[in-house]
């Protein structure tokens, strides 16, 4: 598994051992270590790291910009430096853009911190970051990480955004492999609607772009972000006897609070069992989202709120001039009651039910295959639930299927529920 924490102690270590200041005098210090040969490499990659007796010979692409030949040099050290890093590595330097899950790419991937953390210290970077307080600086920010710490454009920006303070997106746009990303240096993340910039640029308090031949940078901060015991607040005052549209209509009008960030912390603090369709007007951009532990799972139809509405025990709507949100409550939890004196295993109950249709054969295969299905699909990941869990998320995953309705209505259908899930949890 990819190491982060490791890659960057190891860097810092070297860092005070050795003394260093930046900018760092990569070749110099890599000499010590290997020897380095220029020639043309005839695959896609920046350098090949051969790990001979005595000392590791580092060949390098010919024809590269200074300041990635800088972070190629910082990368072979980083394979010989981390430990198990051994054999021969063709490496392609790509600033931490690609993920992979093989062995191999989790050594690129700890290389690339090793040279990062380098080149470019966290700390150094923390400093500049609070010596910086105008955000509207980010490009002159980024300018002085690339002097200063002779790398490229690229490599500033992506180790800059982990140590941004909370608040901050960048979406990244790579203008020679044609993809967009999303960025930030912080865990906590607001409601995303299919990348919508407009809706990130709403919620933020400033933004700006940053044009480049390679990398276009979109950068966003977010206006500040509600405390979670405000929200914990209007949960226990209006959610049970006003329902969720007062809830909403309190946390949304709070002035200068990120409506994004407010809507995330709402939906990981609410009960389970709430659907929310979050729309934003201004470019018709919406999202389904769910409360946690929400297991409820509609059919795919190109309008899902009939369905909800069909389906839910309680719904609403909020709205504004520049959202409409429309919710949805389902019932998550259920008491598991078995009735004693039905002596029938789960199979047989199943059978009789199916048998009352007089179906033909396929049709019966093909109710069975459904049951069954979704059943199985949950019992791959049973040891992540508690019996009683597990029955409750059956109940809801069975929820307005029409091929089963003549099933899921049937008055012995809970009781084969209730049975199945008994039987599994006593292998």
């Amino acid at each position: 598994m990819y190491d982060e924490e490791i890659a960057r102690k190891r860097a810092r270590r070297f860092f005070q051992v050795k003394n260093l200041s930046l900018p760092v005098d990569i070749e110099k210090i890599v000499k010590e270590y290997a020897d380095i040969e220029e020639d043309y490499i005839p695959y896609d990659g920046d350098a090949i790291c051969i790990n001979r007796e005595g000392r590791p010979l580092i060949i390098l692409r010919k024809n590269v910009s200074e300041n990635r030949k800088r972070f190629t040099l910082a990368h072979e050290l980083g394979h010989i430096q981390i430990p198990y890093h051994t054999g021969m590595l063709s490496c392609h330097t790509n600033d931490g853009v690609r993920i992979d899950s093989s062995k191999y790419y989790q050594m690129e991937r700890e290389a690339d911190t090793f040279a990062a953390e380098l080149l470019m210290p966290q700390s150094w970077l923390r400093e500049l970051v609070n010596m910086k307080t105008n955000i509207i600086d980010m490009k002159r920010l980024i300018n002085i990480i690339c002097e200063q710490a002779q790398v490229s454009f690229s490599a500033a920006v992506y180790n800059l955004i982990n140590v941004l303070p909370k608040g901050f997106i960048i979406y990244l746009e790579n203008k020679i492999e044609d993809y967009y990303q999303r960025k930030s240096g912080d865990t906590l993340q607001p409601v995303f609607l299919k990348d919508d910039l407009e809706w990130v640029s709403f919620n933020s308090l400033q933004n700006g772009f940053i044009e480049h031949e390679i990398l276009n940078v979109y950068w966003f901060f977010y206006k500040d972000i509600l405390d979670e015991e405000v929200i914990d607040s209007c949960i226990r005052k209006y959610l049970e006897k006003y329902k969720l549209s007062k809830v909403l209509n309190e946390i949304i009008n709070m002035q200068n609070y990120s409506i994004a960030f407010s809507l995330r912390l709402l939906l990981d603090k609410l009960p389970s069992g709430y659907i929310m369709k979050i729309l934003f007007k201004p470019t018709e951009t919406y999202d389904y989202l769910t409360s946690l532990e929400t297991y409820v799972y509609p059919p795919r139809l190109e309008n899902l709120d009939n369905w909800y509405n069909e389906y839910c025990q309680d719904s609403g709507k909020y709205e504004d001039k520049n959202l409409q949100i429309k919710w949805w409550y389902f019932k998550t939890s259920f008491d598991l009651k078995l009735n004693i004196e039905d002596k029938r295993d789960s199979r047989t109950i199943l059978k009789n039910i199916i048998d009352n249709w007089h179906l033909e054969i396929e049709s019966k295969r093909r109710v069975y295959g459904i049951v069954n299905g979704i059943i199985g699909s949950l019992n791959n990941n049973r040891n992540k639930f508690e019996r009683e869990q597990f029955y409750s998320i059956l109940k809801q995953k069975f929820l307005g299927i029409e091929e089963l309705i003549f099933v899921i209505e049937h008055r012995d259908f809970n009781q084969y529920l209730v049975k199945k899930t008994l039987e599994l949890y006593e292998k």
